[in-house]
């Protein structure tokens, strides 16, 4: 075996190495048990989050608020919803679950608050955004996601109803 031959055998390993531990993680990584299309719920909350975060910033802590129009009509509510938060870099793959079935509505639905400033942030545990299909995944007001599965086995064992 050359020299230059050795020599490549032992740089690549080094190589590589090297590569593995210099590349950025992953931020907030979801337990290994979870599987992908809870990651992808929980990256699509936290996309969602982070542009109602902005938002709220922006309007001085006041709750988006759907004309009646939205609440009656769910192709009206989608749109609003899709509209409102697009500035602040929520898209509409951030809406749609890629794996839902109902393609025509939104995988994610806010929760509805009053238009009192920073009333959003009144309930620490009061989801700001629920999954309606697939795991159920929620984020609350501090970003923090969990299953609704995970919040009522947390009731219970602090002994509040579940019920």
């Amino acid at each position: 075996m050359t020299i230059y031959r050795k020599l490549f055998c032992l740089a690549v390993p080094i190589a590589l190495s090297v590569a593995t531990l210099s590349a950025d993680p992953k931020p907030d990584p979801a337990p290994e048990h979870e599987s992908a299309p809870a990651n992808e719920a929980i990256s699509d909350l936290r996309a969602l989050h982070k542009a109602m975060s902005a938002y709220l910033k922006d309007k001085d802590g006041v709750w988006p608020q759907p004309p009646a129009k939205a609440l009656s009509e769910k192709t009206e509510w989608n749109k609003y919803w899709l509209k409102v938060l697009a500035p602040y870099g929520a898209t509409p793959k951030h809406w749609h679950h890629s794996g839902h079935k109902k393609k025509e509505r939104v995988s994610y639905i806010p929760t509805s608050f009053s238009a009192e400033k920073n009333r959003a942030y009144q309930w620490e545990k009061q989801p700001w955004f629920v999954e309606i299909d697939g795991g159920v995944h929620l984020i609350f007001s501090d970003g923090s996601a969990t299953t609704l599965a995970e919040v009522m086995e947390q009731q219970k064992r602090e002994g509040k109803s579940v019920e």
